[in-house]
């Protein structure tokens, strides 16, 4: 039996403010959906990808600690990380070398205080 994420929320104490930093550094769209009294953004996905969302809600705090989401970067992770500062975030770590085999790797902190990173294989 084997096991995979399926979604993921990344937590937002200003959803306006942190939909706006994830849109500018990807440069795409995230649609609003309401469930259960809960407001999010969607992050856009594909067949056979992990979907995700924005969320805010009060037992659920941005933070600097914790699981780590690693977005994909294969399309340009140099051009997305240049964006993050202009977009309201802070590059905590550059691009660099993971391993040949593995790709690239690069953190940074996004407008909610939540650490992410961006990967590329090549």
């Amino acid at each position: 039996m084997s096991i995979s994420a399926c979604w993921f929320e990344i937590p937002a104490t200003d959803l306006i403010r942190s939909k706006t930093f994830y849109e500018s550094i990807f440069q795409m769209e995230m649609q609003e959906m309401n469930a259960d009294n809960d407001r999010m953004f969607i992050f856009p996905s594909g067949e056979g990808t992990i979907g995700g969302a924005l969320f805010q809600a009060d037992d659920f705090a941005p933070s600097k600690d914790g699981v780590r989401l690693y977005f994909d970067g294969d399309s340009g992770l140099g051009v997305f990380l240049n964006r993050v500062e202009f977009a309201g975030g802070k590059v905590l770590k550059p691009k660099a070398v993971i391993t040949k085999e593995i790709g690239h790797c690069a953190d940074f902190m996004d407008t909610e205080g939540n650490i992410a990173s961006l990967h590329s294989r090549g």
